[in-house]
């Protein structure tokens, strides 16, 4: 019986050893090793605009809003994460078809002299693939080592995207990857390179603001239309005056006592103002008239691509039209009308401002943010409204003036004073303050 017990006491223990040897080396090759203590990498810096001369391999120079810059590097660690941090713009149509890359510092532990590196995540930008990064003295070298965006999907993506790396790296020895520190960036992707009036002037208060970008970006293109810029226009035209009373973004009315400008002063547009209305603040008020429009829309839309311009209509007797913030039919010489079918006699405007795409021509696109205009034609009479039954028309990306179709500046003007309604030569894009 001792000898039985004895001898199932043995088998048991060559068993276990026979099991546990296999299994040992199995967790071994499970169980990640741990980091080696002379190879540990740190991101420190990560620039991406870091040829401000140029924005076809990397982002253009904006700033947070006037009196602000963003400084380079624009992610520094340490950094508390959050959509006022990190902000950098790409160009869709510059950036096609080119390599795009950041540049990025790196630090290591004593005695590293080589890691590759690489990074998960990214949304927009795409995952970063592994890349070998020399060190010297604890710094890669070169300082800023350029990493290729080789994931990126910035030319299906315009728009406003927080996105969020997770680096990782590993030394010469060993096949493991290691996470290191996160970074966090909100990334504005516009369809071209912003028109005037902003700048690509390194330093200039008249590169793009992340402020309005942030407005501006996340807006999207109206449906239905062709033409990719006129849709980012229309579709900004339709969230600052959607038609109605208070129907719009900034919850602006037309200054329909005086008419006078209260956002564009002179040569300038007081964008910061603007913002502040749009943002839910006081700005310079509720007031406007049509040169604050024309700003407005010409400023945000050209901001991402768009290529508008403020130009003045000369006008003469014009037919009801509703203001901006109103929901009423409203003649400038009577004032609104008690319905929307009531007669007018066409009282004369003093001037009228749009905003005309590319030159203030007969033939141009207008977008026209103040006035809705009467979209209704006289049955008798196609070429004009008719003057006493009225449907809203929004004229955004319309043409001002088509022999062949009721347009812009019949729905507008009164059909005596058509054939003086033309676009005055000037034009302008004022400076944004």
């Amino acid at each position: 019986m001792v000898l039985h017990h004895r001898i199932l006491r043995g088998t048991a223990s060559a068993l276990g050893r026979w099991i546990a040897g296999p299994l040992h080396r199995l967790i071994g090759r499970l169980v990640v090793p741990p980091i080696p203590p002379t190879c540990r990498v740190h991101v420190d810096a990560i620039m991406f605009n870091h040829d401000p001369s140029a924005f076809t391999n990397d982002a253009i120079n904006i700033r947070y809003d006037r009196s602000l810059p963003v400084q380079l590097p624009e992610w520094r660690s340490g950094q508390s994460p959050g959509t006022t941090v990190s902000p950098a713009a790409y160009c869709i149509e510059e950036t096609a078809g080119e390599n795009v890359f950041v540049a990025v510092r790196f630090t290591a532990g004593p005695g590293t002299s080589v890691a590759w590196v690489s990074a998960s995540g990214g949304g927009v930008l795409g995952a970063i693939n592994p890349i070998r990064v020399n060190f010297a003295n604890g710094v890669s070298v070169p300082e800023f080592v350029q990493m290729p965006l080789d994931n990126h999907t910035l030319g299906s993506n315009p728009g406003v995207h927080d996105i969020e790396w997770q680096w990782q790296f590993r030394c010469l020895v060993g096949n493991t990857f290691w996470d290191t520190n996160r970074s966090a960036h909100r990334i504005y992707v516009l369809r071209r390179a912003p028109r005037g009036p902003w700048s690509q002037t390194p330093g200039s208060n008249q590169n793009p603001w992340a402020t309005a970008l942030a407005y501006a970006c996340g807006v999207p293109p109206a449906p239905g239309v062709q033409d990719p810029f006129d849709a980012v226009a229309n579709g900004l035209a339709q969230a600052l005056n959607w038609g109605g009373t208070n129907a719009n973004a900034a919850r602006v009315v037309y200054d329909v006592a005086a008419t006078m400008p209260h956002y564009a002063i002179g040569n300038t547009f007081e964008l910061t103002k603007f913002l502040e209305r749009l943002a839910g603040g006081f700005g310079n008020g509720e007031k406007v008239n049509c040169s604050d429009c024309a700003c407005a829309i010409t400023t945000l839309a050209n901001l991402v691509g768009c290529d508008l311009w403020e130009g003045e209509i000369l006008t003469g007797a014009v037919n009801p039209l509703i203001p901006i913030g109103f929901g009423q039919w409203w003649d400038p010489g009577i004032g609104f009308l008690p319905s929307s079918t009531a007669p007018s006699p066409g009282s004369t405007l003093l001037y009228h401002e749009v905003a005309w795409k590319t030159d203030t021509v007969a033939d141009s696109r207008i977008w026209d943010l103040c006035y809705l205009v009467n979209g209704f034609e006289d049955p008798s009479n196609p070429q004009t409204p008719h003057p006493t039954m009225r449907s809203v028309f929004l004229p955004y990306g319309v043409q001002f003036a088509d022999p062949a179709a009721f347009d812009y500046r019949e729905q507008l003007a009164q059909p005596g004073s058509v054939s003086n309604t033309r676009p005055a030569a000037s034009r302008t894009q004022r400076q944004v303050t």
